[in-house]
């Protein structure tokens, strides 16, 4: 399938390894990407995100066609990597994946993501503590 090769395959599992390093380190019970694949989009027998969204049952299909400005990046850097990234910071890790991935895609598209994606400010949330956020999100 066009849009996720091996190779984008094995860099989309290593940022949900941050994500899931991060949430474990905060406490949090998260899925990993391919459990919320497979919950969305139906369950099969495959190991990882390449499997899955090249297999003949899924539903996935929505990625032929996508480019460098397809909105799996315009939607999912500033709306989900972007606030893993600034919460992550605010509690004290450090998320060089995700941040590599902010930072190239803003490049690509010329649009700074920081300061457009979702922030603790744009959530209300940048005068809390990361305990206090975690609170409120639990």
């Amino acid at each position: 399938m066009d849009g996720i090769t091996p190779s984008i395959s094995e860099k989309m599992k290593e940022l949900d390894d941050e994500r899931m390093a991060i949430g474990a380190k905060l406490g949090l019970n998260l899925q990993t990407c391919l459990s919320q694949l497979k919950m969305y989009y139906g369950q099969n027998d495959s190991q990882s995100i390449y499997e899955y969204v090249n297999s003949e049952d899924t539903p996935y299909r929505d990625l032929v066609g996508q480019n460098v400005k397809g909105r799996y990046l315009t939607e999912d850097v500033p709306g989900v990597l972007v606030p893993i990234s600034l919460f992550a910071n605010k509690a004290g890790m450090e998320t060089p994946v995700s941040d590599l991935a902010i930072r190239m895609t803003s490049f690509l598209h010329g649009t700074d993501y920081i300061e457009k994606g979702t922030t603790p400010e744009s959530l209300g949330v940048a005068n809390l503590s990361i305990d206090e956020i975690i609170k409120l999100i639990s």
